[in-house]
């Protein structure tokens, strides 16, 4: 269990700059970060700041610096936005494979601010075009944010708004290293396309379990092993399909 003062004060604090880094960045050789030096830029973002709607497309590759995260959002006809996919310091959005002549299919938003590193497209891709290595490198993350993806989906098919709500709290807490999440319950409700009340009811049970707390439009994780309990095994499988696929990106769970 966790003092809830502690945890606020801890997570009072926030990057000012980009070396906490990102761990996609960091897998890359330095021969092949020389490479996309010149084209690197980087700067803060703002938390609900829109980056990219579905309708335009993906001009640069984005990296999450930090504690920096971004959700990919679905927008639906006569619905509010669904997230589809969580990045952090992890990995990167956008046009990270190639760059997109047609439309990105998807609103990236930042769920925090923080900082963020951005390369063109085009430069990305010719970097790729010129080495294996770099090729690799992110053809691996790739193929463990599409299992990542694929998880989600089923996740939102075959189990409780309980177990998804426990297990989204996980996967944000693991990015941010912290554990007072930056949240409202109408948020999380909307992030995982279900009513407020919904979410409140959810909410309303860990809070009576000791497991988290709701205070000023943060949801406090008191117990994460109760927290796990709550989950689903989407975050653990998610963990496992990294670690097959991109290993030592995925981000380690803060201790207890």
């Amino acid at each position: 269990m966790l003092d809830e003062s502690k945890a606020i004060a801890t997570f009072a604090g926030a990057p000012t700059e980009d070396a906490s880094g990102n761990r996609l960045l960091a897998a890359i050789s330095p021969a092949d970060l020389v490479r996309l030096a010149p084209y690197r830029t980087s700067g803060p973002v703002a938390a609900g700041e829109t980056l990219l709607e579905p309708e335009a497309p993906a001009s640069e590759v984005l990296f999450p610096i930090g504690t920096t995260v971004l959700s990919l959002l679905a927008l639906m006809p006569d619905r509010k936005p669904v997230e589809t996919l969580m990045v952090g310091a992890e990995g990167a959005t956008g046009a990270l494979l190639w760059p997109l002549d047609g439309p990105f299919g998807f609103r990236v938003q930042a769920l925090t601010g923080g900082l963020l590193v951005r390369i063109p497209a085009t430069a990305f891709a010719t970097a790729m075009d010129a080495s294996v290595t770099l090729r690799r490198t992110v053809l691996r993350y790739a193929a463990a944010q599409t299992a990542q993806a694929q998880i989600g989906v089923a996740c939102a098919a075959l189990h409780s708004v309980e177990a998804r709500a426990a297990r989204w709290m996980l996967d944000l807490q693991a990015r941010l290293g912290e554990r007072a999440l930056p949240l409202t319950q109408e948020a999380l409700a909307d992030l995982l396309g279900v009513r407020r009340t919904t979410i409140t009811r959810v909410v309303a049970t860990l809070e009576a379990r000791g497991v988290v707390r709701h205070r000023r439009g943060r949801i406090i994780v008191m117990d994460r092993e109760g927290l796990a309990e709550a989950a689903c095994a989407c975050h653990d499988l998610t963990r496992e399909m990294f670690e097959a696929r991109a290993p030592g990106l995925f981000p380690s769970s803060p201790s207890d």
